[in-house]
């Protein structure tokens, strides 16, 4: 590839005066691919220039959208590539091909491009972008994974020299260290999932427990006032009598006097009897007896022959 003269570089660097490195390519062939474009690429600088290539891709159509985009490792290559690729042509199979249109895009920034689509689903994989360190072809997610957690620009700093095989063994020791992350990050939702629902058992059980407390809180009080009563008439009680017990001989002697004259009103036993029996001898005193009769008479008389 041939590299640009300083002139050429300079006026690029008019056209790019923000110093970007992401280029963005219009007029792209509308079934080109992002394979495609970095066919193209290749034709224009060597692989280890650039890192990222998105061809955005329209699926009512089955096409491309028209335009791609291109992140480059420095702002140096991406103004030899701006540079080269002016006034040419893509290289596609039609008669009359469209000519290339490139300048800096929105988004800028090796990372800013990777990240930006690291968790997207392509069905089609020709439709993912391509991810490259050092030339080496690295799946996006895996892109996303090593440069998320600091591996990729450790990874970058062994140069060119860096292998797939070192490549691919990084690729696996992290996604190892992702599961694991992956797992813990589950089981802490898990743990949270179960302290809510606790949480909501709770709360539910609450209303119920109110209410069996306002039905057993009358018979409480109800039962701790009568035994407050039945206390405070012990312990009266006792003060009483502790406290003046010439007061309680007292009293003891006059229930004493009140018992002996309910038993002198009453009277014995033996005087009841007397009364009663007097009381019967003045009514038969008084109540002649009447004569007997001719039965009782002729009942005597046989009674008196049969002892004769």
């Amino acid at each position: 590839v041939p590299r640009p003269s300083a002139d050429e570089l300079k006026g690029a660097s008019e056209e790019n005066q923000d110093g970007c490195t992401t280029l963005m390519f219009r007029y792209i062939p509308r079934r080109y691919v992002a394979e495609d474009v970095v066919r193209e690429l290749d034709q224009i600088v060597s692989r280890s220039a650039y890192d990222y290539v998105y061809v955005p891709w329209d699926k009512s159509a089955t096409t491309n959208m028209g335009y791609g985009f291109a992140n480059f490792v420095s702002t140096e290559l991406a103004r030899a590539c701006l540079v080269l690729s002016d006034k040419s042509s893509w290289r596609s199979d039609v008669a009359d091909p469209p000519p290339m249109k490139v300048s800096g895009a929105h988004i800028q920034g090796f990372e800013a491009n990777v990240l930006r689509h690291g968790d997207a689903s392509f069905p089609d994989p020709r439709n993912c972008p391509k991810v490259f360190l050092h030339g080496l072809e690295v799946p996006l997610q895996d892109a996303s994974m090593l440069l998320s957690s600091g591996v990729w620009s450790t990874l970058a700093q062994q140069g060119p020299n860096i292998s797939q095989t070192a490549l691919d063994e990084a690729i696996r020791r992290q996604r190892i260290v992702q599961q694991e992350a992956n797992k813990k990050q589950q089981r802490q939702q898990d743990e949270q999932q179960d302290q809510q629902s606790q949480q909501q058992q709770k709360l539910q059980q609450q209303p119920q427990r109110s209410r069996q407390q306002q039905k057993k809180a009358p018979q409480a009080r109800s039962s701790t006032a009568v035994q407050k009563k039945n206390n405070n008439s012990t312990n009266n009680s006792n003060t009483n009598s502790n406290s003046n017990p010439t007061t309680g001989a007292k009293q003891q002697q006059q229930q004493q006097k009140v018992r002996a004259q309910e038993g002198k009103g009453r009277g014995s036993s033996k005087e009841i009897r007397g009364e009663f029996q007097g009381e019967v001898a003045q009514r038969y005193q008084q109540q002649p007896p009447s004569a007997p009769s001719q039965k009782s008479r002729q009942s005597g008389q046989q009674q008196q022959q049969q002892q004769q």
